[in-house]
């Protein structure tokens, strides 16, 4: 027969209240972008769409549509910082486009 005896244990824990400043280079918001595109290109486009529909309509009914809605406000959080710091940069691409005449 066992015995059951409470234990108590500590835990460290981070209240859903508080707020840190985070400092993060380009190259490793670059690194975020990444993580995004490769987390959005696993999902056929009809699924991201219907997560966008989801996280829209504050209706998200699947875990990974709430991991794509955290990935989308740190991407947007993120690039509107480097906005307010005057860190973003312009630059001209170069593409070739089909001429239809």
């Amino acid at each position: 027969m066992f015995i059951m005896e409470k234990e108590k244990k500590e835990v460290k824990l981070i209240p859903h209240e508080g707020i840190i400043d985070l400092k993060m280079s380009g190259f490793f918001y670059s690194r975020i972008l990444k993580l995004s595109e490769n987390f959005i290109k696993a999902h056929s486009q009809e699924e991201i769409q219907n997560a966008l529909t989801q996280i829209k309509d504050k209706d998200i009914k699947e875990d990974w549509v709430f991991d794509l809605e955290t990935l989308l406000i740190l991407n947007n959080d993120c690039e509107k910082l480097f906005k307010d710091t005057n860190q973003i940069q312009t630059q001209e691409l170069e593409e070739y486009v089909k001429n239809e005449s």
